[in-house]
């Protein structure tokens, strides 16, 4: 994500703890008790939902860190994601995963 900030335009790729910070901008008291309640509560469930896979289940990433940000890079300097998938040997939507992944925070 983009610094601090009110950035709406993120909300549909962001992580569920963005949303929870992002809270402050919208109310008009964020000192508010019976809001600092609701929002630390609404953070405890943003944790929870993140902390879904704590023994790493699954297949194995494909792409390290480095790889990612290489293609991100390359995917800045006007590259399309078919021209990256061919430089990896991957099909787009695998580029296209790791791009948003550092782009917009998934997971």
């Amino acid at each position: 994500m983009s610094g601090k900030g009110y950035h709406p335009e993120n909300f549909q790729y962001c992580m569920p703890d963005y949303l929870v910070e992002q809270l402050d901008y919208l109310v008009k008291d964020p000192e508010d008790k019976d809001y600092l309640i609701l929002k630390r509560r609404l953070h405890e469930a943003a944790e929870r939902s993140v902390e879904r896979n704590p023994f790493n289940a699954g297949r194995p990433e494909r792409f390290d860190e480095e790889d990612k940000r290489n293609m991100l890079e390359m995917k800045n300097s006007g590259m399309t994601y078919r021209q990256i998938a061919e430089e990896y040997e991957c099909s787009t939507s695998i580029v296209y995963k790791a791009v948003c992944q550092l782009k917009y925070g998934w997971k």
